[in-house]
């Protein structure tokens, strides 16, 4: 969000709200659930999230839930139900000490971070191919990720030929995982192992202590992870609000 602040020179197009035991990020101007979220970390009362709700509503946003373990209660429940909410999914997520991991090595394919020009169009063409992403403009905000100290961003290669991509988001010793793509075209010849062997060896250099990152339950990036010695510490709840 902040990249596509920054891009904009908008400052006030993205908005942070804190709250006890509740975060929030609203961006409005893109409808999409991971610019427009309520993370629930905890108890929170019914007056605190309709409050916020209200807020994403004046704002013309669609907020989505994510509720972690503990944060959910019969009476939050029901009133996100007569709010039109429904829980949609749920979502895995890993977190372990780097120390107890052990990066298995991936010797078919070769990473290395994104530092050239020639390597930034590269990993914008998989990224929004892998994901999907038909919106032109996102393509611009993807370069200024490079800009950040904190992002690290890596491409798979068989050959001469960038088949997947990667970030690595290194901050207070803790390295997240986040936004691993492979093109379906390029499925299944092991990108995803690789990026995640070089982005957990990365970050043990780097002196993380601690290693957090989410995917869809029963995956083949759940399969990915797990042999690399990452495990499911909890799950978080999808909260929607139906059509």
């Amino acid at each position: 969000m902040n990249a596509v602040r920054d891009f904009r020179n908008e400052p006030d197009c993205v908005k942070y709200i804190k709250r006890e035991n509740l975060r929030a990020v609203m961006m409005p101007s893109i409808p999409n659930p991971n610019f427009n979220r309520i993370l629930l970390s905890g108890p929170v009362s019914t007056a605190s999230v309709g409050e916020v709700l209200d807020l994403y509503h004046a704002s013309g946003a669609n907020a989505h839930l994510e509720i972690s373990p503990g944060a959910l209660n019969e009476e939050l429940a029901k009133f996100l139900q007569a709010q039109c909410y429904a829980q949609t999914r749920f979502l895995p997520v890993y977190v372990k000490p780097v120390a107890e991991l052990r990066a298995r090595h991936s010797d078919s394919l070769q990473v290395a971070q994104v530092s050239t020009p020639k390597d930034m169009s590269h990993f914008q063409d998989l990224y929004l191919e892998g994901w999907d992403i038909r919106a032109a403009v996102i393509r611009s905000y993807i370069e200024g990720w490079s800009k950040y100290a904190d992002w690290k961003l890596y491409l798979a290669c068989l050959g001469d030929q960038p088949i997947g991509c990667a970030v690595l988001y290194l901050k207070n010793s803790i390295g997240y995982l986040a936004d691993a793509t492979t093109p379906e075209r390029f499925r299944g010849k092991g990108a995803q192992t690789a990026l995640l062997v070089a982005r957990i060896t990365d970050a043990m250099a780097c002196n993380a202590e601690l290693m957090f990152t989410r995917t869809d339950f029963g995956s083949t990036s759940q399969k990915n992870m797990e042999k690399q010695d990452l495990r499911i510490s909890y799950t978080r709840a999808f909260w929607t609000k139906l059509a």
